[in-house]
C-alpha cells in the first residue's frame, strides 16, 4: 500500500505540473490543448476542474482496487505515472 500511495502522490504532482504548464501555454496562445475534455483553449477554471476531478476519481478507484487486489493497484499506478510523466513532458516541451 505504501508503494501505491507514493506512486499516487507522484501522479498528482505530475498532474499539477501539467496543469500549470497547460495554463501557461494556453494563456500565451502558443499552443492548443489536446485533451478533448478541456477543449483547445480551456479556461484556468476548466483546467483546475478537470485535473481535480481526474485526481479524485483516480484516488477512489486506486483505493478500492488496492483493497481487493494490491498487485493490480500497483500495476495500474505504475502505468498511470508513466503515462502522466509522458504527457507532462510533452506539455513542458511545448510550453516553455
Amino acid at each position: 500500500r505504501r508503494e501505491v500511495a507514493r506512486m499516487e502522490i507522484a501522479y498528482h504532482v505530475l498532474s499539477l505540473v501539467d496543469g500549470i504548464a497547460t495554463i501557461h501555454c494556453v494563456s500565451r496562445r502558443t499552443c492548443k490543448e489536446l485533451n478533448p475534455l478541456m477543449g483547445s483553449r480551456p479556461s484556468v477554471l476548466r483546467v483546475i476542474g478537470v485535473k481535480a476531478l481526474a485526481g479524485f476519481f483516480l484516488h477512489r478507484s486506486v483505493n478500492r482496487m488496492a483493497e481487493k487486489n494490491p498487485y493490480r493497484a500497483r500495476s495500474f499506478m505504475r502505468i498511470g505515472v508513466v503515462v502522466q510523466a509522458a504527457i507532462t513532458g510533452f506539455t513542458m516541451r511545448t510550453s516553455f
